[in-house]
């Protein structure tokens, strides 16, 4: 008796492969899945003009040079203005080795050599626009490429380059970062020392003071009498204070204090 127990004890229970309730359907079926026929044409269509396209994207990008299309052609002049302005328009790179063109008493050579800005004269014009529209040959064909061949997407992206590269001359010009020419840039300079010369006067530097830029301003237009009824602007007389405060380390408020520096009274104006 003991050993039929022990038997029956060792041998395993039979369990259910799956559990009823979670028991997936495990039919399967030999026909296709229905499918609309309007879906599997559009499917079609839809591959044949992708490779229409393909090919003519294809042969558009090897007929570049040959026989460009009218989007192709017109993306030239404007990557041509795009290259000419984000190269620095003006200060382009290629300006000062054209200027060795002019002879050495040319105006224009002798700017560019002292780092000012200069429009260039109309033979030096002319060799720059020859120049930025031999550039803009490769840059078209670049652009066709990475568009896989698409013209109108290289026109658009042209586009696109130019807003970008107008942009960026804007942000150079804001932050000062083109030089001047020389009549502005002499005009800053004698600027900036009358300025110093007003503040070695009158701005003193206290702890425990503070004026407002529209107290500079008044007090540097009655200190330098040329500005009293114009002659600069309150702008560039606002940036020279911005720099003097800067070397000093001290800078203009979001309201236009200058905290640690006063205005030192004129004498003539403490009398009237």
């Amino acid at each position: 008796m003991a050993p039929l127990l022990a038997s029956l004890l060792l041998l395993p229970l039979p369990a259910p492969a799956l559990i009823p309730s979670f028991a997936p359907d495990l039919s399967s079926s030999d026909a296709f899945p229905s499918v609309p026929l309007d879906t599997s044409r559009r499917t079609s269509s839809r591959l044949a003009e992708q490779y229409e396209l393909r090919a003519a994207n294809a042969a558009s990008l090897s007929s570049l040079l040959t026989r460009p299309t009218l989007p192709t052609a017109a993306s030239a002049p404007v990557l041509s203005l795009s290259l000419y302005l984000l190269s620095g328009s003006r200060s382009t790179p290629l300006a000062r080795p054209l200027s060795k063109l002019l002879p050495p008493s040319s105006p224009y050579r002798a700017d560019l050599a002292a780092g000012y800005l200069a429009s260039p004269p109309l033979p030096i014009a002319l060799l720059l626009l020859a120049a930025y529209a031999l550039l803009s040959l490769p840059a078209a064909a670049l652009l066709l490429l990475l568009s896989s061949g698409d013209d109108r997407t290289c026109l658009q992206l042209s586009v696109l380059l130019l807003i970008a590269a107008g942009l960026l001359e804007l942000a150079r010009v804001d932050s000062r970062l083109k030089p001047s020419p020389r009549g502005e840039a002499e005009a800053a300079e004698r600027l900036r020392e009358e300025f110093w010369a007003f503040a070695g006067e009158r701005l003193r530097e206290d702890a425990e003071a503070s004026c407002h830029r529209e107290d500079v301003l008044r007090a540097f237009r009655r200190f330098h009498p040329q500005y009293r009824t114009g002659g600069v602007e309150d702008l560039q007389v606002e940036r020279q204070l911005a720099d003097w405060l800067r070397e000093r380390g001290r800078g203009l408020s979001g309201a236009g204090f200058a905290r640690g520096v006063r205005v030192e009274e004129d004498k003539l104006d403490s009398v009237f």
